[in-house]
C-alpha cells in the first residue's frame, strides 16, 4: 500500500494489536496469527470459533491489528507468523527489500460482491464521474487499493485523476464528513457502507472495484520467508483451513455473522444486511496478478511484480 520502507513497517503500530483468541491445543507450539477484525479478514475468527484450526492439529493465537501496514510491520518485527493484508502492500515491500511470502489466498473481489461504494450526498451536486473533478475525496488510507479503485472509475469515465484530491478520513467518519459538505465523496466500505446508505442520506455512485478488474484479490495470508523455509507443514495445514473456511463462509452466513459480532462489535441489524465477503478457495495467481498489473499502470507499484514471485508453493 503505496511507498513502504523498512522504518515505516516497524513502526509504532504495534500496539494497535491485542490478543483475540487462543486455541485449546496446548501441547503444539503456538501459532501466532494476525488479522483485522472486518468481514473481508475474518477468516480467522471463523476458523477458530468453529473448531477447524483445531481438527487441522494448529494452536493458533489470534492477535486483532489495525490495518494491514500493522499486520506488516508484526510479521517483520517477529511478533506474529502470519497475517492478512492486501498484495499491493506486499509486492510494494518486496521490492524494497522485504522478505514477505504470499502462501494462501483470501477475500476476492468480483462483480457480484460489493463491499465499498464511492458514495455522495444525495441531494448534493455530484451526480456522475465527470462531477468529481476539481473537489475532494475522502478515503481510509491513500495510495492503495482503495485509491487504486478510485484511479480506475475516474479513467473508465475520462475524468484526469490528477484533477481529484484525495484525502485521509477513517470510514467510520466518512459518510457524515460527506453529509456536511466537508468532502465531496468518499470511499466507505462495509459494514460502514451499509451504515452510511441506510438514513437515506447518501447514495453510491459506483463500486470503484469493478474498474480495477472482474475479479481480483483483495487479500492474502503471508509470513517471512523465514518461517516459510522453516514451517511448509504449519503453512500448508493453514492454507488448507482458510480454503475450507471460505467454502463454510459461503453457506454459513447467520453463523458467520455471530463470530464477526462478536470481535467487531458490529450492530446485529447491520451484519445481517450488509454485503459479505467472498474468499478464494484456491491460489489463482491470475486474480492477484490483475491487480498488480493495475497498481504499476496508476502508479502505486513502481515497477511490474510477477505475483509467482511473491507466492511460495506449500
Amino acid at each position: 500500500m503505496g511507498a513502504l520502507s523498512r522504518r515505516s513497517f516497524i513502526g509504532g503500530s504495534l500496539a494497535a494489536a491485542f490478543p483475540a483468541v487462543v486455541s485449546a491445543q496446548a501441547s503444539n507450539p503456538v501459532l501466532r496469527v494476525g488479522c483485522a477484525a472486518n468481514d473481508d479478514f475474518a477468516q480467522a475468527y471463523y476458523a477458530a470459533n468453529t473448531g477447524l484450526f483445531q481438527s487441522a492439529g494448529l494452536n493458533v493465537e489470534i492477535q486483532t491489528l489495525a490495518n494491514g501496514a500493522a499486520a506488516a510491520d508484526a510479521v517483520i518485527g517477529g511478533s506474529l507468523d502470519i497475517a492478512i493484508t492486501t498484495p499491493l502492500l506486499l509486492a510494494n515491500g518486496v521490492m524494497r527489500g522485504l522478505p514477505f511470502a504470499i502462501f494462501a489466498a483470501g477475500p476476492i473481489s468480483t462483480m457480484a460482491t460489493n463491499q465499498i461504494g464511492l458514495c455522495v450526498a444525495n441531494d448534493g451536486p455530484i451526480r456522475r464521474a465527470a462531477d468529481l473533478a476539481g473537489k475532494t475525496v475522502g478515503m481510509a488510507t491513500l495510495h492503495t487499493v482503495l485509491q487504486l479503485g478510485l484511479d480506475c472509475y475516474l479513467a473508465a469515465n475520462h475524468v484526469d485523476a490528477s484533477s481529484v484530491q484525495n484525502v485521509e478520513i477513517v470510514f467510520s467518519a466518512a459518510g457524515a464528513a460527506v453529509k456536511r459538505g466537508t468532502i465531496a465523496a468518499a470511499l466507505i466500505l462495509e459494514p460502514f457502507l451499509t451504515a452510511a446508505l441506510k438514513d437515506g442520506g447518501l447514495r453510491s455512485l459506483a463500486n470503484p472495484y469493478h474498474f480495477v478488474a472482474p475479479n481480483f484479490l483483495l487479500g492474502a495470508w503471508f509470513t517471512n520467508r523465514q518461517f516459510a523455509g522453516q514451517h511448509p507443514d504449519v503453512l500448508r495445514k493453514f492454507a488448507g483451513v482458510m480454503y475450507q473456511t471460505a467454502r463454510w463462509a459461503k453457506t454459513h452466513h447467520d453463523e458467520s455473522a455471530a463470530i464477526l459480532e462478536k470481535y467487531a462489535k458490529i450492530p446485529p441489524d447491520l451484519l445481517h444486511s450488509m454485503s459479505r465477503a467472498q474468499y478464494a478457495e484456491r491460489m489463482n495467481l491470475g486474480d492477484m496478478q490483475a491487480v498488480l498489473d493495475v497498481a504499476v499502470r496508476y502508479g502505486l507499484l513502481a515497477k511490474p511484480v510477477r505475483a509467482a514471485d511473491l507466492v511460495v508453493t506449500v
